[in-house]
């Protein structure tokens, strides 16, 4: 538990090579949360970095399978001090994990409820690695700067891609634009991975322009949607570099744009591609089927299945939890997409947020990227409530930017202008900020619940 380090690196290929299993946390999770965390996986020892002392601390007692603290900062009262257990005698498991074997356990975020331990094997990671070196290029004249928390699985697996490749790899403890433009030009880096956020961080940095970025090659992003007007600016700003990838805990790398077809326009000049998320990588397939199960025709959306050798083994100690995601081999993504007849994949919306009125599926990503695009809104969140006429019908809820204005009439009315009359919202919210999970994903299910309870109260 701890930011970005070359400890970090050491103690996930080190444990996974001696035959254990690594379990990464979340350093921003509440104690609680790492409690249920360390005691659904029955982890034996815990790493710590010094800043997260009295979140340990509240911990001891609470997990019983916990026997070893270690201090990444020395020893600290009864915990031993990382480099003084390196420096000991060597001892512990000479065990040869084979491939089926558990390299690690990565949690997903729990926006639906408590985290779930995806199993990954050390084949997995194997395939992971491989399939990032392909998709993305690299090679071992590369210099990569690992900013993301390297918990999450995109940060983690393009880290290890690169090592297993050769290259030159810098690790920053956090993300800093100052620092992360500084470091660019002094190392002439190549490879660096952003989220939407950290990229719109970097461009809105007063300074960027003053910056040498000519080295860099390759600009992968992902992890969350990201706004056109954010792409369109970044090709602007980066040129040909940008690399989109679409993936999860449970899947690693699936699909990727590459820089091509970030470039690749219609005959107006509109950019052809952008909107998806690109196509499968190699040796990984990917399906939309409807309810039934069927394959859905090109341009008709489903729910997105995919199969590859980096698709998890399963779920920690959840074996109903896993028969239903994994069937016959085909993991059911739970997100909702289009495949067009190139095989490019647009992703509409989590299966579990589609709203459902009048018998009409309606996908909140739709009406989110209409309402980001005005210039006065910060961020929105788009979700079904329940309609005694309708079934349910469509909410905004909308975080202004600091000191704009907006009616909920400016709201609905962009939408109409540019959706069916059915997807505009039908009443819209305006708040201070939206409930979030520590990786910042917005919360959609403590949305519904608040307007369910709201609904409740009314009545």
């Amino acid at each position: 538990m701890g930011a970005n380090s070359v400890a970090f690196v050491e103690f996930h290929i080190g444990v996974s090579m001696g035959g254990m299993v690594a379990v990464p946390l979340n350093f921003r999770l509440a104690a609680k949360e790492l409690q249920f965390i360390l005691n659904d996986s029955s982890c034996k020892a815990l790493i710590y970095a010094a800043p997260y002392g009295n979140i340990v601390d509240e911990l001891r007692g609470e997990v019983s399978s916990l026997k070893h603290f270690i201090s990444l900062s020395g020893s600290r009262e009864e915990d031993v001090g990382y480099e003084e257990l390196l420096s000991g005698p060597a001892g512990g498991s000479t065990l040869q994990p084979d491939a089926e074997d558990p390299a690690a356990i990565l949690y997903t975020s729990g926006t639906t409820g408590f985290p779930k331990g995806a199993v990954l094997s050390h084949y997995n990671m194997l395939a992971a690695i491989r399939g990032n070196i392909i998709e993305q290029h690299i090679v071992p004249e590369n210099t990569f700067l690992g900013v993301g928390p390297l918990f999450h699985v995109a940060p983690l697996h393009i880290l290890l891609a690169i090592l297993y490749r050769g290259c030159t790899c810098l690790i920053l403890p956090q993300f800093d634009p100052n620092t992360v433009l500084e470091t660019i030009q002094r190392e002439r880096v190549s490879n660096i991975f952003l989220v939407p956020a950290t990229l719109k961080a970097l461009l809105d940095f007063p300074d960027f322009a003053g910056y040498d970025l000519s080295s860099l090659s390759t600009v992968t992003y992902g992890g969350s949607p990201t706004p056109r007007k954010l792409l369109l600016r970044a090709l602007k700003s980066l040129g040909p570099v940008l690399l989109q990838v679409y993936g999860s805990t449970e899947t690693g790398l699936t699909t990727v744009l590459d820089k091509n077809h970030h470039m690749t326009t219609e005959p107006n000049g509109e950019h052809k591609y952008i909107h998806t998320c690109g196509r499968e990588i190699v040796d990984f397939m990917v399906r939309t089927v409807d309810e039934r199960g069927n394959d859905t025709a090109p341009g008709r959306p489903g729910e997105i299945l995919v199969r590859g050798g980096s698709v998890l083994r399963g779920y920690w100690g959840k074996f109903e939890e896993t028969q239903k995601a994994l069937v016959d081999g085909w993991y059911h993504t739970g997100d909702v997409g289009i495949l067009d007849d190139m095989r490019f994949l647009t992703i509409l919306d989590r299966k579990k947020d589609v709203i459902i009125s009048g018998g009409e599926n309606i996908y909140p990503a739709e009406i989110e990227t209409v309402i980001s695009t005005l210039p006065q809104v910060s961020e929105t969140a788009v979700i079904g409530v329940p309609d005694d006429r309708w079934g349910e019908t469509v909410k905004a809820v909308v975080v202004l930017k600091e000191g704009k204005t907006l009616s909920a009439d400016d709201i609905i009315d962009a939408c109409k202008r540019n959706l069916a009359s059915y997807k505009k919202p039908t009443s819209v919210d305006f708040v201070g900020e939206l409930p979030k999970n520590s990786t910042g994903k917005v919360l959609k299910r403590v949305l519904r619940d608040r307007y369910e309870k709201t609904r409740a109260t009314t009545l």
